[in-house]
């Protein structure tokens, strides 16, 4: 079993030795998810990843390979530069169903105050921030109710879920989607809210050292990383949950960034993972209602998403120069 040493400065990411590992094979497997966990956590108290929520970006203390100060962009703000065209009629008919909405709570149709009208009119086109605001402001509280079940252990929750802190009733739908999911997937959680980070935005840039804010260095943070301790052949499984109405194409691009920072983190040795073990990518919703199942999907680990992030970086990078756009 890997054990965390120091920093390998050659640049390949953490030393681990080979701990003693006299264990029956039954054994070593019903052992690994809390060696796993073990692991992580030492990983995690010595290296610092701190999301900056103001500023939108990451710093990293504890790996000599990246400067404290250097600022790592957010992956999701990242693909926010990305063209989503959805997003236009989605906000135009937040826009009428705020309108419509107003005007039936007006009292008398034929006869509506200008004054009235005005600020409607006025108000309507703010929606569908409302609406957004709404939506992520769940998206995170289940997201707080999933991770808080993890760490105190799903077995343990279902066991004694009516001793531990109560369970709002908005959020029953999509915890009892997710654990019905959890238990037939077999997966076993060894982290939760887990930054990772790389300091280069193009994978074919080479891994020496120096400042990564001109490279466009970004992170990141993953909702579950878990194993199927019965199949550890399978390998590992990054998820990414999301509890709105579909799965969108940037999400692929999201998990193909956590990929190469996971890798990039020394996580992949640290838990030692050889190398024909395979790391996967789920993107997960979860609905809100109970009528509709759980959506998987698994990102490909292709050229394609590879060059798409990439490109997305670049267009980030782009849109916030003020030089060498025009010619002087």
């Amino acid at each position: 079993m890997a054990r965390l040493e120091d920093f390998d400065e050659t640049g390949h990411g953490w030393k681990v030795t080979d701990a003693p590992d006299d264990l029956g094979a039954e054994s070593r497997t019903s052992g690994m998810v809390d060696q796993m966990k073990q692991d992580l956590g030492a990983w995690r108290e010595t290296v610092k990843v701190t999301l900056h929520e103001k500023g939108g970006f990451y710093s990293v203390a504890g790996d000599s390979r990246v400067l404290e100060y250097d600022k790592l962009k957010r992956v999701t703000s990242i693909l926010n530069s990305i063209n989503k065209p959805f997003l236009m009629p989605w906000a135009a008919n937040q826009t009428a169903r705020y309108i419509n909405e107003k005007m039936a709570t007006t009292g008398d149709q034929n006869f509506i105050q200008k004054s009235v009208l005005s600020k409607i009119i006025t108000e309507a086109p703010k929606a569908y921030r409302r609406t957004s605001g709404i939506a992520a402001s769940f998206g995170t509280d289940a997201h707080k109710w999933m991770q808080r079940i993890s760490d105190v252990g799903i077995a343990n929750w279902v066991a004694n879920s009516s001793l531990l802190a109560p369970l709002p009733e908005q959020f029953r739908p999509v915890v009892d989607q997710w654990l019905r999911w959890m238990g037939n997937s077999g997966l076993e959680v060894i982290g939760t809210e887990v930054s990772v980070y790389s300091p280069f935005s193009d994978h074919h840039q080479p891994q020496h050292y120096g400042s990564v804010t001109a490279l466009g260095g970004f992170a990141g943070t993953i909702d579950c990383i878990a194993i199927d301790p019965d199949h550890p052949e399978n390998g590992v499984a990054l998820i990414d949950y999301k509890t709105g109405s579909r799965i969108y194409p940037e999400a692929a691009l999201q998990m193909t960034a956590y990929r190469r920072a996971f890798i990039y983190s020394g996580l992949m040795h640290l838990l030692d993972m050889g190398e024909d073990i395979p790391l996967k990518c789920f993107v997960v919703r979860v609905p809100r209602v109970s009528t509709e199942s759980v959506d998987v999907l698994e990102v490909a680990h292709s050229r394609w998403n590879e060059d798409a992030f990439d490109g997305a970086v670049s267009l980030t990078k782009w849109q916030g120069r003020k030089e060498g756009i025009w010619q002087e």
